[in-house]
């Protein structure tokens, strides 16, 4: 399946960054049959910088944008799988605290391999949905001690691709197409 990217997600004018989302989500949305945020068929969406030629490793992304405890209730009833749902969960708020508001990867490690030393477990695998949850308050704990209550946003995500795909541009050079942040 091609992913759906939401069409002119970003122009350089950040003040229309609001009115651009919305209107992306909208756009997604209606071609997939869900919304952003609804607690029975929500919408989740990936926020990457992209340009016309690839480059592995150098952006990260943000998946799983549009979880939290309502939608992922959502998720796991549309899924039939709670542990699938709250491993989504977990890899949300770790992949947002570390790429949007700048928390150290380690921290997240650290708190899933204390969990798994504790609990018996060996490998990711071994945790259950009532494990991912617990690990999901950790998470969010260890978020809230660093930087302060975590506000997710979309608008967040694409201006920190954005801010970082400026910086790519100074050290990569011009790029043919430009560096763009996507929506899919």
């Amino acid at each position: 399946m091609n992913p759906i990217i939401a069409p002119s997600v970003l122009s350089a004018d950040l003040s229309r960054l609001p009115e651009q989302v919305e209107a992306a989500l909208a756009a997604v949305g209606e071609q997939v049959g869900a919304t952003f945020g609804d607690t029975e068929n929500p919408l989740l969406v990936s926020v990457r910088s992209g340009a016309r030629a690839s480059m592995p490793g150098m952006m990260d992304t943000v998946l799983n944008l549009g979880l939290n405890y309502e939608t992922v209730e959502a998720l796991a009833k549309r899924a039939g799988d709670k542990r699938f749902a709250y491993d989504s969960y977990r890899r949300f708020i770790q992949m947002y605290s570390n790429v949007v508001l700048g928390a150290e990867h380690h921290l997240f490690e650290d708190i899933l391999d204390n969990y798994k030393h504790l609990n018996g477990h060996n490998l990711d695998t071994d945790l259950t949905a009532e494990d991912w949850r617990a690990v999901i308050e950790q998470y969010k704990a260890a978020a809230q001690d660093e930087l302060g209550e975590p506000v997710v946003d979309v608008g967040d995500a694409i201006r920190e691709r954005h801010r970082h795909a400026g910086g790519l541009r100074r050290v990569c050079g011009p790029t043919q197409g430009g560096i763009a942040v996507k929506i899919a």
